[in-house]
């Protein structure tokens, strides 16, 4: 399917600015480079569009601003913090079941202790924690070095003193990721019911699409892409109905730029 452009898509190329207008959208890109559409169609995340409101040094620019309802709208979500801590051993110290995964969970009565581990044996040697919210900032502003000490705490006092030092660790960190800003988003109660409508609503002709976007598969990869699939077949549409939707060769007149910020939602 994507054969007939692949030449066309650029990566490792940010978008600095989005430039709106009745006619056309045009996106101008880090190296200075700028590309220019009849549409376009926006996937930046609910992070990355809060920090553009804000006006963030290093976020997204439009220009003009986005208006005050899609402001709202966008500032109306909630962004949620999600860390997994993978912790890599060469050899495995726990009780092996004949499970698939076991799920271990530390009760403590210290409020940020690390409280939920993960043992899969589909990743051998390695436990996966997971962490929210105030402990997950916590995790994703500190050392990786400090946050294994702090859970090696915890799993000693699991499985005893002798167990023993991970040989790697990975963190995601997906808040202070610049193209994701956060790693979950919800909708808190009394937010207006026609909020996805106003999430959806194009400026101009820059779309937006997205998880966040989708009704029905909320959240997840799978809706991000079904989000992107409407909104590129109402575009579709739309050039269908404009009186430049005369085909060329079973080409439709009309281009379209997506500014599209990727990122792997791991859950």
């Amino acid at each position: 399917m994507a054969r007939g452009f692949l030449d066309r898509v650029k990566l490792n190329t940010p978008v600095t600015t989005i430039q709106t207008a009745k006619e056309c959208v045009c996106a101008t890109v880090e190296d200075g480079g700028k590309y220019c559409g009849d549409y376009a169609i926006t996937t930046f995340s609910i992070g990355v569009l809060q920090a553009a409101i804000r006006e963030e040094e290093d976020a997204v620019h439009f220009e003009p601003p986005l208006p005050a309802a899609k402001q709202n709208a966008i500032n109306s979500v909630t962004v949620v913090h999600y860390t997994k801590i993978s912790l890599i051993f060469n050899t495995t110290f726990w009780n092996e079941t004949d499970e698939d995964q076991q799920i271990i969970h530390y009760a403590s009565n210290e409020r940020g202790d690390y409280p939920h581990f993960t043992l899969d044996k589909n990743s051998p040697n390695t436990i996966l924690v997971e962490v929210t919210e105030d402990l997950a900032i916590k995790v994703d502003n500190q050392p990786v070095s400090t946050t294994v000490e702090e859970v090696m705490v915890i799993l000693r006092k699991i499985y005893g003193n002798d167990i023993p030092e991970p040989q790697n660790a990975v963190v995601s960190n997906w808040s202070n990721d610049p193209f994701v800003r956060c790693s979950w988003t919800v909708f808190d109660v009394g937010v207006p019911e026609d909020i996805v409508d106003q999430l959806l609503s194009p400026v101009h002709k820059l779309y937006f699409a997205g998880d966040s976007l989708n009704r029905t598969q909320y959240g997840y990869v799978h809706g991000a892409y079904g989000s992107g699939a409407d909104i590129a077949h109402k575009i579709t549409s739309e050039i269908k109905k404009s009186s430049s939707a005369a085909t060329t060769s079973g080409i439709l007149k009309g281009t379209v730029i997506m500014t599209v910020l990727l990122s792997a939602l791991v859950i």
